[in-house]
């Protein structure tokens, strides 16, 4: 049975003629974003230049008001934003897709370990720069790799983030939740874990981190002494139920009274959520 696409070129003779059916299978825009201003993208090191066609780059809110000052010449430093996901920023900007470049010296648990790195430092960056699409597929990778990652891996990267961010980490919120979800799994299963020598030797370097740091910490055992007087309280009510029970049935038959232990509930702490020129937004 002959195909719509041969049917479509059997209509045509000699050299193929694009046809009314063929041009509805993709899109025709008014005009060509390729031949609008072309904007040089610069990244922390400056190491390379990114060329890419102004329309693209109006994707991202903070970008695209930063062109319309009068004083910008066409092209932008994005300061926050390393070499290394240079390439998956101008790569969102043209196709809208999440991409890094391959690394051949990485392998295995260390690649995974590059991955969750770059989706960090890209979920951030994406943030902070308007590119709200490329945020929301970054969150989803840094969840995707953080089975390769340990405790101490992720609070080192979280540290740098918070270093490199001052006064700006607040809106990260996709981040924020994933280091509580991951802190808060770990000492649920080690209650000593504030306690350790390498937790410890981790403060004193970025304010900011200490801070959050010390929130997480005080939500902890917060939720500890909640969980305590939980218990004791529970405890008192049930004795006084039992101390009411036994008078009653001494009352009707002392020798058949049998007392009613007291139930204890299990201690386990309630977890938290299960701008080149050189710009700043």
């Amino acid at each position: 049975m002959e195909s719509n696409e041969e049917k479509a070129k059997s209509k045509c003779s000699g050299n193929l003629i694009i046809t009314d059916y063929l041009l509805a299978e993709y899109d025709q825009p008014k005009f060509s974003p390729y031949l609008t201003k072309i904007i040089t993208l610069y990244c922390r090191e400056k190491k390379y230049r990114y060329a890419v066609p102004q329309h693209f780059v109006e994707q991202a809110p903070v970008l695209a008001a930063s062109l319309n000052q009068p004083h910008v010449i066409p092209s932008l430093w994005l300061d926050k934003a390393e070499e290394d996901i240079g390439h998956t920023i101008v790569n969102w900007l043209y196709t809208g897709l999440y991409e890094t470049l391959h690394d051949p010296t990485t392998q295995g648990t260390a690649k995974r370990q590059k991955e969750y790195r770059r989706s960090a430092e890209v979920y951030c960056v994406s943030v902070f720069y308007g590119m709200s699409g490329l945020a929301i597929q970054a969150m989803q990778y840094v969840r995707t790799f953080d089975d390769a990652v340990d405790i101490h891996m992720i609070l080192g990267i979280a540290k740098e983030i918070f270093a490199k961010y001052p006064g700006r980490t607040d809106s990260f919120v996709g981040y924020i939740n994933h280091l509580r979800e991951k802190l808060s799994s770990v000492v649920q299963a080690d209650g000593g874990f504030f306690k350790q020598e390498d937790f410890v030797k981790g403060f004193g370097q970025v304010p900011e981190f200490d801070k959050f740091m010390v929130q997480q910490m005080v939500g902890f055992y917060s939720d500890v002494i909640k969980n305590l007087k939980g218990e004791n309280t529970e405890g008192k009510v049930v004795k006084s139920q039992d101390r009411r029970a036994s008078t009653t049935k001494t009352r009707v038959d002392p020798g058949l009274w049998r007392g009613t232990g007291t139930r204890s509930s299990t201690l386990q702490p309630a977890s938290e959520l299960k701008s080149p020129k050189h710009f700043t937004p």
